[in-house]
């Protein structure tokens, strides 16, 4: 069994956990808010000790959301996930921006793997395709349309 978080950290934090055994993917989704996230992190790291995390990084531009609260809230999260792995034996941090991964980790790629594609799980996504680009590019696992 190989274990890869993603995590898309803000107000509204994605979370996924995937679980790699063989060619099989299985998924367990979280979209909590950021509050929240802080526990929810510890609690899936302890749990399931993964091989990769793979955090959005926080880009900073002039659109909205990247200034004042929000964006304070948004760095913590990611900083938090990242210190944390570092107390996670054998596992590894990765920080990629959306723009590097989403190309790849199309739609397509996740209804492969059966994500559950809520019409409302828009931050879980995020965080699937981080997951899911780490396991393929991190991992040397199977790429799913292969």
């Amino acid at each position: 069994m190989r274990v890869y978080i993603g995590i898309d950290p803000g107000p509204s934090t994605g979370i996924v956990v995937l679980i790699v055994r063989d060619d099989t993917w299985q998924w367990a989704a979280f979209q909590v808010n950021g509050e929240a996230a802080f526990w929810l992190i510890e609690c899936i790291f302890r749990d399931y000790g993964p091989r990769v995390v793979a955090i959005e990084e926080f880009i900073p531009t002039s659109k909205a959301g990247t200034a004042g609260r929000d964006a304070q809230l948004t760095r913590r999260i990611a900083e938090h996930a990242y210190q944390l792995v570092l107390t996670v034996p054998g596992a590894h941090a990765r920080k990629r921006n959306a723009g590097q991964v989403k190309p790849w980790a199309s739609d397509h790629r996740l209804r492969k793997t059966k994500f559950p594609m809520g019409a409302k799980f828009l931050d879980a996504r995020d965080a699937a395709r981080h997951a899911m680009y780490a396991a393929v590019y991190d991992g040397k696992e199977r790429d799913p349309l292969a």
